[in-house]
């Protein structure tokens, strides 16, 4: 379990690395005594448009042919989303997604996380290990206008997740955005944006 914050990197592969999640750890075992619980926060993507990139992700089918069933005449295609949507639909259970319409500051994320830890032991107690992912790192606002400037900020930000992961044992992964970089390198964590942050994995 990640007991940091982990630079996952493009929203797509965030989308990947939930979904696969989900569906390599629907069983419990001794090894796994919990089932996750995916909290996904979209602070870029709505909810609505993120839907139909799943179905993409899960049948490896273009995000166009998962979202306009109608223009699609190949019998292969209008299967592969039908599975799609019923996997999703299958699936309800082990996540839930907030956009920015629901709110986009850590007060927020924090709130929720705490909100959504107690209902789900309360209903279904230790059947569930909640698992947070932010997409992105970049979009979270804070409501304390203290941050202002954006390293402090980013810094709070840093430091407000860490304490989600370290004190709740709730592993929190989050994608973020690069400076400008040759394009020739490979990007490591020191070329994330606003270098003040740092990330961390146990």
């Amino acid at each position: 379990l990640f007991s940091g914050i982990a630079n996952v990197g493009k929203s797509s592969m965030l989308l990947q690395v939930m979904w696969n999640m989900i569906h390599n750890n629907q069983y419990i075992t001794d090894d796994h005594p919990r089932m996750p619980y995916c909290m996904y926060f979209s602070l870029d993507d709505t909810a609505n448009e993120l839907m139909p990139r799943l179905i993409a992700l899960d049948q490896k089918i273009e995000i166009n042919e998962a979202l306009f069933p109608k223009a699609l005449e190949d019998p292969k295609l209008i299967s592969k989303r039908e599975k799609g949507v019923k996997k999703l639909k299958d699936s309800v259970e082990f996540f839930t997604m907030r956009d920015s319409d629901k709110g986009v500051t850590i007060e927020y994320i924090e709130h929720t996380v705490r909100e959504y830890m107690r209902i789900l032991e309360s209903s279904f107690p230790d059947k569930y290990q909640i698992v947070v992912f932010v997409d992105n790192f970049h979009d979270v606002q804070v409501a304390d206008d203290r941050f202002f400037e954006d390293n402090s900020r980013y810094d709070h930000i840093a430091d407000r997740l860490t304490a989600i992961a370290n004190e709740h044992m709730v592993p929190v992964l989050c994608s973020a955005e690069f400076r400008k970089i040759n394009v020739h390198k490979r990007p490591t964590i020191d070329d994330i944006k606003s270098t003040g942050i740092t990330a961390s994995a146990a």
